[in-house]
């Protein structure tokens, strides 16, 4: 019975424990495979390296992308800036004006430049006469110089008269409507003479202090300004105004040249004319 135990007691002693077997296990595998752990660190090396790549790609992409954006956004507004600003160096030449031309004018007023005097300027009445005032952009939008513009005739106290032509620029041929406020003119007078038979003399309205119509009931080329303090209405309704100069400044260089020197005409002739004629440029 001794004897059985012992032998029992030296199985249970060179027998290792679970722990002991598992631990000289995985020793084992350490030696038999040394380089699994090695494998292991190059694979997960391998896969940073690939993100790291894949992050870079993908912000290259995206510098590329904003890039052309801008790049394309910056185009597209020269293109169309391109389209709706006119070249600074290159502007776009006035139109010509007809007579029977709808356009809308814009431009509502005009200067005068008056050679060693100064300038005026007078705001343009399309409602009164469309025409005329078509007629003075068609000057205005002429290359050639305006030779023949200038102011010649002086009248105390109230008319200065000038000449507005190109030789370039066909006259105008219209004159002005009558004015609505005017109109029982036409239509209580019995004796309308045969050349006006719709407007019976009435072409513009009784004019005022800085007026600028056509002078002798025409059409132009030549104009005057009125410079009476009160209505004139012995002139009636009989001159087509295109234009009134409602600068007191203008109005007081206007006053000025009044008093310039003048001399009377020869013959029969009463008017004064300017020794000095004084040439006129449109602005």
């Amino acid at each position: 019975m001794q004897h059985a135990s012992f032998q029992q007691d030296m199985k249970k002693t060179l027998r290792a424990p679970p722990c002991v077997s598992y631990c000289i296990k995985m020793e084992q595998r350490k030696i038999t495979n040394p380089l699994s752990t090695a494998k292991k660190k190059k694979t997960k090396h391998s896969v940073l390296q690939q993100r790291f790549l894949l992050f870079i790609l993908i912000a290259i992409f995206i510098l590329v992308a904003n890039n052309s954006s801008t790049t394309s956004i910056a185009t597209e507004r020269a293109l169309f800036l391109r389209k709706v600003e006119p070249a600074k160096d290159n502007p776009p030449k006035r139109k010509p004006i007809g007579d029977n031309d709808d356009t809308v004018i814009n431009t509502n007023k005009v200067t005068l430049v008056l050679t060693k005097v100064g300038s005026i300027d007078i705001e343009l009445r399309s409602d009164l006469s469309k025409s005329s005032v078509q007629y003075i952009h068609q000057i205005i939008a002429s290359a050639d110089k305006c030779t023949n513009c200038r102011l010649y005739r002086a009248e105390k106290p109230g008319i200065l008269q000038g000449t507005l032509i190109k030789e370039n620029v066909p006259p105008n041929q219209h004159l002005g409507d009558c004015p609505k406020e005017y109109e029982y003119i036409a239509l209580n007078t019995k004796n309308c003479p045969k050349s006006d038979p719709i407007n019976c003399g009435c072409h513009g309205p009784i004019m005022t202090r800085g007026m600028v119509g056509w002078t002798a009931g025409g059409a132009g080329p030549d104009f005057f300004i009125n410079l009476y303090r009160d209505e004139a209405d012995w002139w009636e309704n009989q001159h087509t105004v295109w234009g009134e100069i409602i600068n007191p400044s203008s109005l007081q260089l206007m006053d000025r040249i009044l008093d310039l020197p003048v001399q009377k005409g020869s013959g029969g002739n009463n008017m004064h004319y300017l020794l000095d004629p004084i040439r006129i440029e449109l602005e």
